[in-house]
């Protein structure tokens, strides 16, 4: 009995290890010297991949499963492109099935990626082995957040000028019936507006709530629950407004700041000043080395947000945030990961609603903080 307790044990932590040396060992992207083709290193920076992939092979790190354009014959002057899905054991899948939309590959995303089967049109899920977890039978999906993607079924091509097409135009998109699938491929809501799922926190489920909460929204399931998600535009506007607003002062200004300040450094950056391209210039600071320099400043400015016409924007990137510094708030694909934290610009206006500052904001995984601080040249909002 003790010695097949022991073998348990045994065999428990080695699985244990294993995980989680898999979990660690994470690819990282690299180009070769003397060559414009793209391969991967380990963590220790032993090439695990040569150099043999084109431009296009936009995966910054390499986890489970990746998609790839593979030039071949190199040396030939017939060479020829293969594109298919990589798995870490060398496996190829999915040839000339890549989901790829506005000339860019997809990237795994909770264990899972997106592919396109040329046969019927569909689209479909890869998980990290390389399964099909998700069939093809999706005109349309997006990625996985929290165990939901959004889907379009039973749909058509629409162009730009919404006329439909036999053969899809330059700028097109689809239109049919949009559903919320969890990732049992499970519909867990149907006929879904488009308008509705503007600034949907996925990560803020409830499932089947009683509480009323005015920044959310609620789907009615095929099953009869719901499940209600938080707006993050009204929760930002209303955190904005109520909280920053209303809440911020010199003793507590430190709890609503980003760790780093992005700021525009320039003398001139004042709201009687016009202020030139050439003279504008930005500077990242920690926290507090901003706050020990310009407490005074950011506090009055406050006051200008406080006293005059604001807009809140959404949608767009910070301006210095760079993948190789802060990688946890990027895709695999090395781009910034909106959905999962959002970023917000309020524009401070004068009376001709014009732009005379700017201030942003990112939501962490906690709350929102402040960003950045700048000046965009003078535009008519």
């Amino acid at each position: 009995m003790l010695k097949n307790n022991l073998i348990l044990l045994c065999l428990i932590f080695h699985l244990n290890l294993l995980f989680s040396q898999q979990e660690n060992d994470t690819w990282i992207k690299f180009e070769g010297a003397d060559t414009y083709l793209i391969g991967y290193k380990d963590q220790k920076g032993e090439v695990r991949i040569e150099p043999k992939f084109t431009f296009l092979t936009n995966a910054e790190i390499f986890k489970n499963i990746i998609p790839v354009f593979e030039e071949t014959n190199l040396k030939g002057e017939d060479s020829k492109i293969k594109q298919y899905y990589l798995l870490k054991n060398g496996k190829q899948i999915g040839r000339d099935s890549l989901y790829v939309y506005d000339t860019t590959l997809d990237c795994e995303n909770e264990n899972k990626i997106r592919f396109w089967d040329p046969k019927t049109d569909k689209v479909g899920f890869f998980d990290g082995n390389g399964n099909i977890v998700i069939p093809a039978v999706y005109d349309n999906a997006q990625p996985f957040y929290n165990g939901f993607s959004v889907v379009i079924k039973d749909g058509k091509r629409i162009c730009a000028d919404e006329v439909q097409e036999k053969e899809p135009c330059e700028h097109w998109s689809w239109f049919g019936n949009i559903q919320i699938i969890n990732d049992k491929n499970q519909v867990v809501a149907d006929h879904v507006p488009s308008e509705s799922l503007n600034g949907i926190d996925w990560f803020s489920v409830k499932k089947n709530s009683t509480e009323a909460n005015e920044n959310e929204i609620t789907f009615l399931s095929p099953d009869g629950g719901t499940y209600s998600f938080l707006n993050v535009d009204k929760e930002f506007e209303n955190w904005y407004r109520q909280n920053f607003l209303k809440q911020v002062s010199d003793s507590n200004i430190n709890s609503f700041l980003f760790e780093k300040i992005t700021y525009d450094a320039n003398e001139a950056m004042q709201f009687n000043k016009k202020i030139k391209f050439k003279d504008s210039f930005w500077k990242t600071e920690n926290r507090e080395e901003f706050l020990k320099n310009n407490k005074g400043f950011l506090l009055k400015m406050i006051q200008k947000y406080k006293e005059s016409k604001t807009v809140i924007s959404t949608g767009m990137t910070p301006l210095l945030f760079k993948y190789e510094e802060m990688p946890q708030y990027f895709s695999d694909c090395g781009v910034y990961q909106n959905i999962k934290f959002p970023y917000f610009r309020v524009y401070l206006l004068n009376k001709n609603k014009v732009v005379l500052n700017t201030i942003s904001f990112i939501k962490t995984e906690k709350e929102f903080r402040l960003l950045e601080i700048f000046r965009i040249l003078y535009f008519r909002y």
